[in-house]
This record gives structure tokens, sequence and C-alpha cells, in this order.
């Protein structure tokens, strides 16, 4: 159990951010359990050149009417921990962990149970939304078996009604006469709609969007990001929201996890992280990021590639392609914990203390050259 956040009580760039003070009541600070707590899960895959190890004791968790941010490069794990959350791995094993939602483990609830929780109390946003949809039915028969599953004793005709309703929330036009049309005959953008439609269908306790504006341009990005913030205010439901674009999370998120490796590294408040970062990794996403409040004439990659997972380094995995550590021995021989770098956040760093000294003078420099 952790504390929770109080509602949303100041505004972002697109729609209501929430404070980081606690609820209060009798002048007692009220501690509510998450939506979604997940505890020091690994998840293995057996290939035959060798063990990966995809997630590594990854924990974080969400509370209602939050949204997380999950990041970091491809191949980092973002996805694998949520789907083993859900009991939807398929070819992996979970070798150690705990996932709590709404006070029930997931991981120990019979296969009956959790799917019965599935597209009821928890829904996924999934990344490509043509092979999420089945091309053989219509759009609106799909939203209509998301209502009737779950409500058995729902009339085809109220489904009907109800699944014409959720396609005009969600902005598709003409949504009686797109009910009867197949997922070929929708753009993209369209289909990733109705696939929100879906998942907000039977008002959720719980969202996960894996990379939802990923196959999209960003005119149309910009209008999913809304229909989630619409559907996190429609629903009342906490939110996982896992991708790489750092301009995604800006938009959306009150919280960050950055992932590298397999586990996370750092987390934060997402305007602390955009403000001052206490991880090299951090520090080195964000220098790939576009700005236009700085005079810079080019971006700063991060050198050379993610660790095989199947071979765990004995020190920090991200080691060899930081410029802070200066190999170092504690970076070379001692893998870091994930401990507190300040009030709000943590931070898996040896020389936490020096991350934002660095940062600064890393950053003056790229400047001053350009």
């Amino acid at each position: 159990m952790r504390l929770s956040r109080e509602t949303p009580t100041f505004v972002g760039t697109r729609g209501p951010r929430r404070s980081w003070s606690w609820p209060i009541e009798n002048g007692v600070v009220v501690a509510v359990a998450p939506v979604l707590d997940i505890s020091d899960l690994t998840v293995e895959f057996d290939t035959p050149e060798g063990t990966v190890r995809a997630v590594d004791h990854v924990s974080y968790s969400v509370d209602a009417g939050e949204t997380l941010a999950v990041v970091g490069e491809t191949g980092c794990g973002k996805s694998v921990t949520v789907l083993a959350a859900l009991g939807l791995l398929g070819a992996g094993r979970i070798v150690s962990g705990a996932v709590t939602f709404g006070g029930a483990d997931l991981l120990d609830m019979p296969a009956k149970k959790r799917r019965r929780l599935l597209g009821h109390d928890l829904t996924m946003v999934f990344q490509n939304p043509m092979t999420a949809l089945n091309p053989v039915m219509t759009v609106g028969r799909q939203v209509a078996e998301t209502l009737l599953v779950h409500e058995p004793k729902m009339s085809r005709g109220t489904a009907r009604d109800r699944a014409i309703e959720l396609l005009a929330m969600v902005g598709v036009p003409q949504p009686d006469v797109r009910y009867n049309q197949y997922p070929h005959e929708f753009s993209g953008g369209m289909c990733q709609r109705v696939v929100i439609a879906m998942a907000i269908a039977n008002k959720p306790r719980l969202i996960v969007a894996d990379e939802p504006t990923t196959a999209v341009d960003v005119t149309i990005q910009a209008q999913l990001l809304d229909l989630l913030r619409v559907a996190r205010e429609e629903t009342g439901a906490a939110v996982v929201m896992i991708t790489h674009d750092l301009g995604v999370v800006a938009e959306v998120a009150e919280r960050v996890a950055v992932m590298y490796a397999g586990r996370v590294v750092e987390m934060a408040p997402v305007e602390q992280i955009f403000r001052s970062p206490r991880h090299p990794y951090t520090v080195g996403l964000l220098s790939c990021l576009p700005r236009l409040d700085r005079d810079v004439s080019e971006l700063i990659p991060i050198p050379g590639a993610p660790p095989d997972l199947r071979d765990v380094a004995r020190g920090c995995p991200f080691e060899p392609r930081c410029e802070m550590s200066a190999a170092r021995s504690a970076c070379q021989n001692t893998r870091p914990p994930l401990m507190p770098a300040d009030p709000n956040s943590v931070s898996a760093c040896h020389f936490v203390d020096e991350v934002e000294s660095w940062a600064r003078a890393r950053r003056g420099n790229v400047e001053e050259a350009a």
C-alpha cells in the first residue's frame, strides 16, 4: 500500500495535471491502495542462444485517475512487463514477483477469473489496431461484443445503441453507418479510435495503452491523446502509457518510469523528469529530443547499443554507454539498486548526486560547440 495523490489541481499543456500533495482527512494523511501494483517482477524467455531476462525485478504502481508513462528504448521490457502482469505473456515465464489489482493477486488468480477481469476492469489498447480488430466482423459488432461478453443480460439492441454511442464518443463520424463497416474500410487512426471505444466500453479501472500513437501522424496522434485523456476522465481509470515518444509523455503523464535493460532506472514526476533527470540514461534520452527553447545545431545520440539480455552484466548495465561513468570501478563491478534520489524520485545510479551538475556541464559544452 502507498499514499495516493489528490485530484487534479493545476493545468498542464493540454489538460488537468495532478498535484503532488497527499489527501488529508481530519488532519491525517489517507493511505490508499494503488489500482495496479507490480512488485519485484522478473520474466525470462528461453531461446536457442540462451535465457533472456527481459524483465529484471521491476516494481511500479499506478493510482486511480493517474497516468504513469513507461519509457525506454525498444527491447527494454516495457511491454513484456504489462503482458506478464495481465496474464497475456505467452511463451515466457514469470520467475518471481507479485501483481496486485484491487487487492487481488493476478498471478495467483485462476485463469477463468482473470478472463472475467480482462476487457471489463482491465483493458488494453494495442499498438497495431489493424491486428487487434477481427477483419471478418464489423467494427460495431466488435464493440457490442465487448459489452455482451461481460453483461450477458444486456439485450443486443441495447448493446448496439451503446456501441454507437461509444463510437460517437471517440470521434467516429456517422457512427450509426460506420457500425456496419469492417476494419479494412477504416483508416489506421479510425481503427485506433474503435480500439479505444472497446477499451472504455465497460468503464474499466485500468487502461494499458501500448504505443497507441506509433503508426499515426502527428495530427491524429494529438487527437488520440485527447481521446485517451477523455477516456480516463470518463471512467476514472488509472492509465499505464507505454511509449518511446517523450513528447507523448509530456502531454499525458503525471509520473514517468524509465526502463533500461529490463529494469526501472528512474521514476519521478513528469515535470521533474524533463527539468532535472536523475539518471544518465534519462539525460541521454532527453538529449535526443528536439527542443524549441535552445539553439542547438544537432541532437546528441546515446553511444553504443543496449546490452545483450542473455548475459546480465555484473555492474551497471548502462555503464558501457554512460559518459558520466568514466570507467569507475563501482559502475563496472556493482549493480546499483533503485534508491531515493530526492523526496519525489528514485534512481539506479551510484553517483546520483553528480547527475544534475554533469548534465548541465554536458549541455553547456554542446551549446558552446554549436
